[in-house]
């Protein structure tokens, strides 16, 4: 071969390198991402089945209502503290899913009275995401329907 066609083919050579490492970081990066995704949503589904644990273990939490127990903060109180904290991941982990969104709601609205009251609005609502703070509020409207 001749001096100049090793050279062009060392060039060519090179760019091929340079392009397979570009694709081959996007593939990890596309990887990375999708990893965190699908441990984001498992953590999100493992909350949500705990709260709903609790609910059958706790019947008495699940079945309470604000202020039934009085003190700093009822069992009840802890107990729909857990719920958004679940429901929070599961809203942030499937933001788009019409059908996790319709049994939040349905969750949000067992737990009307709190989520509507006075506590909730003023102080709890502003340690959750804006979002999904727009969702329980969106929700709450739906519930007497």
């Amino acid at each position: 071969m001749r001096r100049f066609d090793l050279q062009h083919f060392s060039h060519i050579s090179t760019i091929a390198t340079a392009l397979v490492a570009v694709l081959a970081l996007v593939i990890a990066i596309w990887q990375i991402k999708a990893a965190e995704n699908i441990q984001r949503e498992a953590s999100a589904r493992e909350a949500f089945k705990e709260y709903l644990k609790l609910a059958i273990d706790k019947p008495d939490f699940a079945n309470a209502q604000p202020g039934d127990n009085k003190g700093a903060k009822s069992g009840y109180e802890w107990f729909v503290t857990y719920f958004l904290y679940s429901a929070e991941q599961i809203y942030t982990a499937y933001p788009d899913d019409p059908q996790w969104h319709k049994g939040l709601a349905a969750e949000v609205c067992y737990h009307e009275v709190y989520l509507s009251g006075a506590e909730y609005q003023k102080s709890v609502k502003l340690q959750h995401d804006p979002d999904f703070a727009e969702f329980v509020d969106a929700a709450l409207k739906t519930c007497s329907q």
